[in-house]
Parts: C-alpha cells; sequence; structure tokens
C-alpha cells in the first residue's frame, strides 16, 4: 500500500508537471451489441438496457496520453442518460487513470472520498494474427479477465468472474494502452473486444493540447476488492435500515 500511496502523490506531482507538454489522444468508437445472458435474465427491463447501449454509443471515449500517464473518459460535454453508461464504457464511474510505471490504475469513487486502485498488470496471449486498422498493421492478443463486481456469496466471500478480452494492438504506436485500463502490449490499442462491448479507433492526435487533469490530493487510497466490499457493506445497511 505504501507502494501505492507513493505512485499516486507521484502521478499528482507529474500531472502538475506535464502540463508543459504535448500529449497524445486517442478517439475511440464504440458499438454495444446484445448480451444474451443478461437479455434473458427475467429481472432485466431489455428496453432499459437497449436505452443504456444507444446512449453508450452516441459516446466517443478517448485515452489522453504520454510515456508515463494516461487518462481513459468521456468528453466533458457528454450527455449520459444513465451511471450505467459510464460503467458500460469506461468500467468505472469516473475516469480512469494509468500510472505506467508503477503499473497501476484508479479512478477516484462519486463522492470524492476515495482513490480506488487497481493492477495495471494484464497476462496476454500473443498471436501471430495481423489486421489493418486504418494504415497501421495490427496484431491480435487474447486476454482473460477476471473480475469482481461487488457481489457475495453465501460465505461472505466475493464473486469473481471471467471474460474473453481481444486486443488488436499497434506496435507503431510504442506506447502500451488501450481502452479500459487494458495495455502492457507492446503498442498502443487500437481496437478492444471487451464482452459484448467493442472499442475501435476513430482518430489519434499525436500533439493534443489538452492535460490530463489532476486527481484530489486528499482522497483515502483503497483497493478496488477493498472498496468494494465497503460499497457492499454500506449498501446492506441502507436496505436493512429501510
Amino acid at each position: 500500500m505504501k507502494k501505492i500511496l507513493f505512485s499516486i502523490v507521484a502521478f499528482v506531482l507529474s500531472t502538475i508537471c506535464s502540463f508543459s507538454q504535448k500529449n497524445i489522444k486517442a478517439i475511440y468508437n464504440v458499438k454495444v451489441s446484445e448480451d444474451e445472458t443478461l437479455k434473458a435474465a427475467p429481472f432485466i427491463d431489455n428496453s432499459f438496457i437497449e436505452k443504456i447501449n444507444r446512449n453508450a454509443e452516441q459516446q466517443e471515449p478517448y485515452l489522453l496520453f504520454n510515456a508515463e500517464q494516461a487518462v481513459f473518459k468521456l468528453n466533458d460535454k457528454a450527455i449520459i442518460d444513465n451511471k450505467l453508461v459510464l460503467i458500460t464504457i469506461l468500467t468505472t464511474p469516473s475516469p480512469l487513470y494509468i500510472d505506467a510505471t508503477k503499473k497501476v490504475k484508479f479512478y477516484v469513487s462519486e463522492n470524492k472520498e476515495f482513490i480506488v486502485t487497481d493492477s495495471l498488470l494484464n497476462l496476454w496471449e500473443l498471436k501471430n494474427e495481423t489486421k489493418k486498422i486504418g494504415s497501421y498493421t495490427c496484431y491480435k492478443a487474447i486476454h482473460t479477465h477476471r473480475y469482481t463486481n461487488g457481489r457475495y456469496d453465501d460465505q461472505g466471500n466475493l464473486k469473481y468472474f471471467e471474460k474473453k478480452v481481444i486486443a488488436w494492438y499497434c506496435p507503431e504506436i510504442n506506447y502500451s494502452y488501450g481502452p479500459r485500463g487494458f495495455g502492457g502490449l507492446p503498442g498502443l490499442i487500437l481496437e478492444l473486444q471487451y464482452h459484448n462491448v467493442l472499442y475501435g479507433l476513430k482518430k489519434i492526435e499525436f500533439n493534443s493540447n489538452e492535460k490530463i487533469s489532476s486527481i484530489p490530493e486528499n482522497a483515502k487510497i483503497i483497493s478496488r476488492p477493498e472498496f468494494e466490499k465497503l460499497d457492499y457493506e454500506m449498501r446492506k445497511s441502507s436496505m436493512q435500515g429501510n
């Protein structure tokens, strides 16, 4: 935790110092296909899910980055119908920050009280397949993403799930970033298939004047599993109170 704390502090300082440097901005399109498992659930309103997906596809999330740090976010003027749109696109309810030097990613909780951290390390299976995305030659990589959504089993253990991730990365753009905090490949991810959500590069600006926004300096640093457990306990307490 001390290493993570140092990393976050260093990120804040480097963000302040980066105001004079140019960043690279990669803008993505989003395509959301039907999730048959979710659609079949009896407690899910399919029309609501379709509305969330349509709104998600109207967004253009982007990755703003340099050699040391990055942020994956939506345009500040984006019109969001529901918080689930943010979760669908970003996987977090607020911009996702990445510290490439310390191999950590994090976001700021909605109440601004916590900086929620997670490992940036991804185990990829590199393939020999290639394809052109625009004028760039990209290579295929596959990853099995293991995650938790804050739900617990009857024994009080966090439930874990797995989803297949397919990335097409470009060694010509030698930065190890990608949508949703995925990275660690020998090149920028230009296309990412995460379950039923597909990200495709729309355009890239190599000399963007946009700066990576700073994060709250006084927020408490907490790991994602710890935060999800805390959030679960708070929601459980609130339901019991009602």
